[in-house]
């Protein structure tokens, strides 16, 4: 189960214990988009759950567990993200996106202040390497191994 299945259940759960203060989610975009239902159910109870989802259209955690065991991040581990905002705005709520770092303050000064759901769709680069809690050195031996293997599947594409 993604991360976020488990908090989504876990932020709407809290926000209907306490709608007076503010949960916020944040979430991967792989894994909020497994859990869509959940931003609607935070709408039709109307908890004012605020949701931030880290767009870099691909599977993050995933390509680094890949990597992680030596292997480069196969074809399929990226994907075509549906616009978050408007999907809020579909469901009745609403939706912010910050494209760029300098929108960001402007984007995130109207999300917080929305009293009820909301999400802010955040583009981020999809090269950043998230911070993992702790890799061990064979990790990072099988994520060089892989980056390695990468590089030399680009020059043999290339051609």
């Amino acid at each position: 189960m993604p991360p976020s299945a488990p908090a989504w259940c876990i932020a709407n759960g809290v926000q209907a214990l306490d709608t007076a203060r503010q949960v916020i989610l944040h979430a991967g975009d792989g894994g909020f988009t497994m859990l869509l239902g959940e931003f609607m159910t935070a709408v039709e109870h109307k908890l004012p759950v605020k949701v931030v989802v880290y767009d870099n259209s691909t599977w993050g955690l995933v390509h680094l567990e890949m990597e992680g065991a030596g292997v480069p991040p196969s074809e399929g581990a990226s994907f075509p993200n549906l616009d978050f905002a408007t999907f809020a705005q579909a469901c009745g709520a609403r939706g912010f996106t910050a494209r760029k770092p300098h929108e960001l303050t402007a984007a995130v000064d109207a999300w917080l202040a929305e009293p009820g759901p909301a999400i802010l769709h955040a583009v981020v680069n999809p090269d950043e390497i998230p911070a993992m809690p702790h890799i061990d050195p064979g990790q990072a031996l099988r994520f060089g191994i892989s980056k390695v293997k990468q590089a030399f599947g680009a020059l043999t594409r290339r051609g």
